[in-house]
């Protein structure tokens, strides 16, 4: 039977680097995932099985914002904070089991896209129905929707056009990946912005406040300008 220590050992020492990184992960969602690792593994829990789960958990989560319910909404976030655990878990499972396959990491990529493409219009659909924007006594609160749609753009559309450029490329390689190599700059825009940073739990913070109107545009400009420096690096690479 495995252990937590064979769980914790089978991540590389630069994939511990990178968890040391990013605050949140180290510290709350590494943990709470090995744990959850531990207690699947007892019951025979397969990689792409905790894949499946996580995919439903946040895609459940994003529907459920959906809502004019405080409460509906709260579950919502609760269970996008829990996808990123689920996302961790099926690695750990891959690993600890020696079963990694280049199916279980399409499939983890498959999770991670479906996510990150719904994320934010999901919290600008239930922004726009619980709050208002109005100017010159006109309603404009739809405009949320519209910030959401685009920041959700802004997050996958860098992914999609480094993969494209690894595609055409051979001699393609990705500064962006290379998270050993990241500046402080960097680091920073990992621990503020990246999917699985603190975003997440600023999420419930902000609705907790009533302020999930303002963390939007804040992401908004947040991963705008993640994506345009991510894209300008890609380019560069292929040059």
């Amino acid at each position: 039977m495995y252990s937590l220590k064979d769980i914790q050992n089978s991540r590389s020492v630069e994939k511990r680097y990178i968890d040391r990184i990013d605050v949140w992960v180290f510290y709350v969602v590494r943990p709470l995932a090995n744990l959850l690792t531990w207690i699947l593994l007892k019951i025979k829990c397969t990689a792409n099985f905790a894949t499946f789960i996580s995919t439903i958990l946040g895609f459940l989560g994003e529907l459920l914002l959906v809502t004019t319910s405080g409460v509906q909404t709260v579950i919502g976030l609760i269970l996008i904070n829990l996808w990123i655990v689920f996302d961790c878990v099926d690695g750990n499972i891959a690993r600890t089991t020696k079963k990694v396959s280049k199916l279980g990491e399409y499939f983890d990529g498959l999770s991670g896209y479906t996510f990150v493409a719904f994320l934010y219009l999901a919290i600008g659909i239930n922004v726009s129905l619980n709050y208002s924007l109005v100017i010159g006594g006109y309603d404009y609160s739809w405009i949320y929707i519209v910030i959401g749609s685009i920041t959700s753009m802004a997050c996958i559309f860098p992914r999609l056009a480094e993969h494209k450029a690894g595609t055409l490329f051979k001699e393609y390689k990705s500064d962006i990946r290379n998270k050993t190599g990241y500046s402080p700059f960097y680091i920073i825009g990992l621990n503020i912005a990246g999917m699985a940073g603190l975003s997440n739990p600023l999420m419930l913070v902000a609705n907790q406040f009533k302020v999930l109107n303002f963390y939007l545009i804040v992401y908004f400009v947040f991963q705008l300008g993640i994506a345009a420096i991510s894209i300008n690096g890609t380019i560069k690479s292929i040059r």
